[in-house]
C-alpha cells in the first residue's frame, strides 16, 4: 500500500530512438574549404595596357604566387620624335627594381 506522502512511483516508457550526433567542430567548413582549395590554383595575374592621345602606352601588372606574395609593376613605352628618343621599355616594380630600355 502506498501512503499518500510517498505515492509508488511511475515508470515511463520512451520509444528508442537512434540520434545523430553532431560533427566534430573542424569537420564544419570542410566541404567549403575543400571547393574552394582543391583543384584550384591560386596563383593570379592581372594586366593592364592602356594608349594616351599623345601616344605614351602605359601599362600595370600585378601577379600573386598565393600565400599572401604579391609582385607588381608600373611602366611606360614612349617614342619623342624631335629628339629621337625612343623609351621602349620604363618599368618601376613594388620591389624598388627600375628596368629601362632607351634607344636614340
Amino acid at each position: 500500500s502506498t501512503s499518500r506522502y510517498f505515492p509508488t512511483p511511475v515508470r515511463h516508457q520512451t520509444p528508442s530512438r537512434s540520434f545523430t550526433m553532431p560533427g566534430l567542430f573542424s569537420d564544419l567548413s570542410k566541404k567549403a574549404n575543400d571547393t574552394l582549395n582543391k583543384g584550384f590554383d591560386s596563383k593570379n595575374s592581372v594586366k593592364v595596357t592602356t594608349k594616351s592621345a599623345n601616344g605614351v602606352t602605359y601599362n600595370a601588372q600585378i601577379n600573386s604566387a598565393g600565400a599572401g606574395q604579391v609582385a607588381g609593376k608600373v611602366g611606360a613605352k614612349f617614342k619623342h620624335a624631335d629628339s629621337g628618343l625612343n623609351v621602349k621599355k620604363l618599368e618601376i616594380a613594388n620591389n624598388g627594381s627600375l628596368t629601362t630600355q632607351v634607344n636614340l
